[in-house]
C-alpha cells in the first residue's frame, strides 16, 4: 500500500472503490494529476483514462474536487493538484473529496493513460 502522497489518481479511485468509508482518508495528503472532466450538475472532477484491456476500452475515472472560489477550470485542461482528502455530505451520503490547495496547469503527459 502506497503512502497517501504517493498515490496516483487511479490509485485513489481504486482504493475508494474497495474501501469507500471516507473517514478512513480524511486529512490524507493528495498529490495527483489529470484532466478536468465536466460533471452534469456538479463541479468538474479531475480524471484520467483507465485502460483495462486495450486502448479501445479506455474510460475516464475521476475524483470529486472542491475547487477554490472563482471560475471552474476549463474542460480537458491538464492540472497537477495538491491538497487533502476530506468528507463531503450530500444527498444523505458521505463521500471523499479532494480539497484543492494548490493547482498548477501542466502539459498533457506523454503517457496520459494509466493501467
Amino acid at each position: 500500500v502506497l503512502p497517501p502522497a504517493q498515490r496516483s489518481l487511479t490509485d485513489w479511485v481504486r482504493l475508494l472503490r474497495s474501501q469507500p468509508d471516507p473517514s478512513l482518508y480524511a486529512g490524507d495528503p493528495v498529490r495527483i494529476s489529470g484532466f478536468v472532466l465536466p460533471q452534469p450538475g456538479e463541479p468538474p472532477q479531475l480524471a484520467r483514462l483507465l485502460v483495462r484491456c486495450c486502448l479501445a476500452d479506455a474510460t475516464p475515472v475521476g475524483l470529486p474536487v472542491r475547487w477554490p472560489a472563482g471560475p471552474p477550470p476549463r474542460a480537458d485542461q491538464w492540472l497537477a493538484v495538491e491538497g487533502t482528502m476530506a468528507i463531503e455530505e450530500g444527498n444523505g451520503q458521505s463521500r471523499s473529496v479532494v480539497v484543492a490547495q494548490r493547482i498548477t496547469p501542466i502539459a498533457r503527459p506523454k503517457r496520459p493513460l494509466e493501467p
